[in-house]
């Protein structure tokens, strides 16, 4: 996990949530779907989660586990794009209730791309996936 990740409680119930990294594990750290969901547990019954983004994206099923997570939860999430929501971040976004812009904030959205080694099968079923994905 890299440094800009972070889940803080604040006071009346709510909460703080910094995705302002990679989603997924790279090689300049990342958020993992597995460590969010343990810091999002540790975070008890919150009533509101501010939400703030400044990622360009990274692992899609990683970030659609912590899509659904956020989704998933009981408290008002409120997101907050303070610079780029790209990829896969554009659609952890999406899981506010509400969703706020700053001026200068961006949100990309594209379909899924992969990179893939082998044979013309193993090909075809990176392609059957990405179809599978862009849905």
């Amino acid at each position: 996990m890299g440094a800009g990740f972070r889940i803080k409680a604040k006071a009346n119930s709510a909460a703080e949530i910094f995705i302002y990294e990679d989603v997924g594990e790279s090689w300049f750290g990342g958020v993992t779907a597995k460590q969010f969901a343990e810091d999002l547990k540790s975070l008890g019954n919150v009533t509101s989660i501010d939400l703030r983004i400044n990622s360009a994206g990274g692992d899609v099923f990683d970030g659609l586990t912590i899509y659904r997570r956020l989704v998933d939860h009981k408290a008002k999430i409120t997101t907050h794009i303070d610079g780029l929501a790209a990829s896969i971040a554009s659609v952890i976004a999406m899981a506010g209730d509400e969703i706020r812009i700053s001026e200068s904030g961006f949100l990309m959205i594209h379909n899924a791309w992969a990179v893939s080694v082998g044979t013309s099968d193993d090909m075809r079923t990176m392609a059957d996936i990405l179809d599978k994905t862009n849905v």
